[in-house]
């Protein structure tokens, strides 16, 4: 079975390959786009033969289309965020075609201008496209569109104006490289149930829990260079070569934060004699029990994960670990998540975005890592108004307390 499952993966990637290949001899320049229904299934490899790094690659964009329209339902924080995150370690960028979950018209689209503002602020904070599928979508009124709605189209345009306008300014951004977590074929492939939960449930404490942070596949371990932190949950079957290089990465002065035993099996699920990383040990090597971050993940087309309820456990171990080499960490509410990038060793963007469907909190604030120290200067840019000034607290690490905003706020310390 597992040899049937890399067959269908490899044969759909090599499929891919022959047609992207074939558009570029024509025209070198072609874009191209694909929409391979990923990430939707816990198990995108079993059920849809879909590897992000082997299809990817291939491409220049990439739908993701399912039912992750962002918001909070019922307490969880439901969000195309993975989506991007892969995308940027595979190489491709995603247009995000999402579908809102709607009991009273089944239309799974959009229905208010706050809803829209969400969906693209969420894109443009992670590198993303915002897909306006619902925009040429019938009303059942004549022959009118959805996109002729004032309040809609208003919406729209007011967002999009916003990113377009920063679109310069935010050129040339580089991803920090404060927290990795890794991703390997074996582990969400052979052994997707306990993998899948435990690895999207420490994903969703450093989205909730104000961390900055990136995917790395097993593919290109070289990505590690430079993260403060790497995190490995639920890889269970891990290569000899991802086991070196994770201890290659330990040895250079990384961080590394364990959930339980990964790395018990190999590749093709063969099990070990030994627990591969019992050796490393130091301040650098953080231990969690595996039962503190378990998360109940739902099914169908959609990822929903509650956060776990011992995520603080996962999330002072991280700080706690790589400390001052983290860039920036968000504190005073966990329906903000960011993402972090350098425009250059003197400048840092962190994007916010606002999940809740009210302004954000008053007392949200950003910490910023030691590199940081020598910034003079940090000010806020939303859609809704003019550019703030905000005030830097030069205290053991710099910080600032960020106003009160509806969706989307952009600071920018230098």
């Amino acid at each position: 079975v597992q040899e049937w499952v890399r067959f269908r993966c490899e044969s759909l990637a090599d499929y891919h390959a022959e047609l992207c290949n074939h558009a570029r001899r024509i025209r070198p320049n072609v874009i191209l786009l694909g929409n391979p229904a990923y990430p939707r299934d816990l198990n995108s490899p079993y059920a849809r033969s879909v590897w992000p790094v082997q299809l990817g690659r291939h491409l220049n964009l990439m739908f993701a289309e399912n039912d992750n329209f962002p918001g909070i339902e019922n307490g969880v924080l439901v969000s195309q965020i993975r989506a991007y995150k892969h995308a940027a370690a595979a190489g491709y960028r995603v247009i995000s075609t999402v579908w809102r979950r709607n009991k009273l018209t089944g239309q799974g689209l959009p229905d208010t201008a706050a809803e829209i503002a969400l969906q693209i602020a969420e894109a443009a904070a992670n590198n993303g496209l915002p897909g306006t599928n619902w925009a040429l979508r019938p009303t059942g009124d004549g022959d009118r569109m959805r996109i002729d709605r004032p309040d809609l189209c208003d919406g729209l345009a007011r967002s999009l104006r916003f990113v377009r306008s920063n679109e310069k300014l935010l050129a040339g951004a580089r991803p920090v490289r404060d927290v990795a977590v890794l991703r390997t074929f074996a582990s969400l492939t052979f052994n997707a149930k306990e993998s899948n939960a435990q690895v999207a449930a420490a994903e969703e404490t450093l989205i909730r829990g104000g961390f900055a942070w990136e995917t790395i596949f097993g593919e290109d371990m070289s990505r590690l260079n430079g993260f403060a932190a790497l995190v490995l949950a639920g890889q269970s079957h891990l290569r000899d070569a991802e086991i070196e290089s994770i201890r290659k990465f330990v040895n250079n002065g990384g961080t590394l934060v364990l959930v339980g035993n990964n790395g018990r099996c190999d590749e093709n699920g063969q099990q070990r004699a030994a627990g591969v990383f019992d050796r490393l040990n130091g301040s650098r090597v953080v231990r969690v029990d595996a039962g503190a971050i378990l998360a109940k993940l739902g099914a169908d087309y959609s990822l929903s994960v509650p956060l776990p309820e011992g995520w603080r456990q996962l999330a002072d171990a991280i700080e706690r670990a790589a400390g001052d080499r983290l860039s920036v960490r968000l504190r005073g509410a966990d329906t903000v998540p960011l993402s972090a990038c350098e425009l250059s060793r003197k400048r840092l963007v962190v994007h916010l975005v606002n999940y809740a469907a009210t302004e954000t909190p008053k007392g949200v604030s950003l910490e910023f890592g030691g590199r940081w120290k020598a910034c003079r200067e940090a000010r806020l840019l939303t859609p809704e108004g003019p550019e703030l000034k905000l005030s830097l607290r030069q205290r053991l690490r710099p910080s600032v307390e960020v106003p009160p905003f509806k969706t989307y706020g952009v600071v920018i310390l230098e």
